[in-house]
């Protein structure tokens, strides 16, 4: 097994951090918003014991490195009004999917197997319609894409969100921005239902991870993203890539229809592997299932 090495790679206005380690056929992880390649810590020393391992800090989190050229100055004094406005004001980021392209072209790999947390299963699931003979296998946790349902689901989760993040007290985030502290925020997003099962030791790392990208989860630079067009959602019959779905918890009705639409509609075949009982953070809650999963999958490839 080769030795870990890290470094930037520099693609379109940006150095991305990443690191790799292992041997054999790559495996890519692809983190979510909101945190960097640490999510990972369980799987990268298990799975290089029998793959070439590449995670990376996606673009605006973690140790990657944005120009600021475009982007307009953030407000001095942040408040509510202000950053929406900021937020508003933002170019578009170049494609996720593309950012990986042009790491995988720095590293001199030509195919991967990608697994993807979450939205970060998004970027794995773009890649793969986008670049389909540069990917193996592709793995999604939790990964729920709107535009696989119809304008209503569409619709119905958009307003989820909005009703949920209006949970938040006004002054809570008004405070977090001063300070630029997201702790009341992060225990917030804890207490949901959906995280009952993480353990201490995982809400601690969470804790961590989430404080040290306070700036880049209080004030994003990925707010307005370059997406393909048509949506992922509406080619999946195209995707060619032999596809493992990990679901989480007790998925709500309208998420439930999603998974579905996105299992039924993948091109390639697809296995379904449901964890009711799981956090959204099972691979780090349970590793060794969650890695077994998975290099299960891989190796049947």
């Amino acid at each position: 097994m080769s030795a870990r090495k890290s470094g930037f790679a520099e693609v379109d206005g940006a150095k991305i951090y990443y690191e790799v380690e292992g041997s054999g056929d790559p495996v890519v992880l692809i983190h979510q918003r909101g945190v960097d390649l640490r999510v990972w810590d369980d799987q990268s020393p298990a799975f290089s014991k029998r793959y070439t391992v590449v995670r990376y800090d996606r673009r605006h989190w973690g140790k990657s490195q944005v120009e600021s050229w475009g982007y307009p100055a953030a407000p001095e004094d942040c408040d509510l009004e202000s950053l929406g406005q900021w937020l508003e004001d933002q170019p578009l980021s170049p494609a996720p999917y593309e950012d990986l392209r042009e790491l995988l072209d720095y590293l001199g790999i030509v195919r991967a197997h990608l697994l993807g947390l979450h939205d970060g299963g998004e970027v794995a699931l773009e890649f793969a319609l986008e670049y389909p003979q540069r990917v193996g296998g592709l793995v999604l946790v939790d990964t729920v894409v709107p535009s696989a349902g119809s304008a209503q689901q569409f619709e119905d989760l958009a307003e989820r969100g909005l009703h949920k993040a209006a949970e938040l007290q006004e002054d809570v985030l008004e405070e977090a921005l001063g300070k630029v502290d997201v702790t009341e925020i992060v225990e917030w997003v804890l207490d949901d239902p959906s995280y009952a099962a993480s353990t201490e030791a995982t809400r601690q790392r969470l804790r961590r991870i989430y404080a040290d990208n306070a700036s880049a989860n209080l004030m994003p630079g990925d707010h307005n993203v370059r997406r393909m067009s048509p949506p992922a959602g509406e080619r999946l019959e195209d995707v060619k890539a032999p596809t493992l779905l990990i679901l989480t918890g007790e998925r709500p009705p309208y998420v439930s229809e999603l998974d579905r639409a996105l299992a039924e509609g993948i091109g390639a075949p697809t296995t379904v592997v449901t964890m009711p009982d799981a956090s959204p953070t099972v691979n780090m809650d349970r590793p060794e299932e969650f890695n077994r999963t998975v290099i299960n999958f891989l190796d049947d490839l």
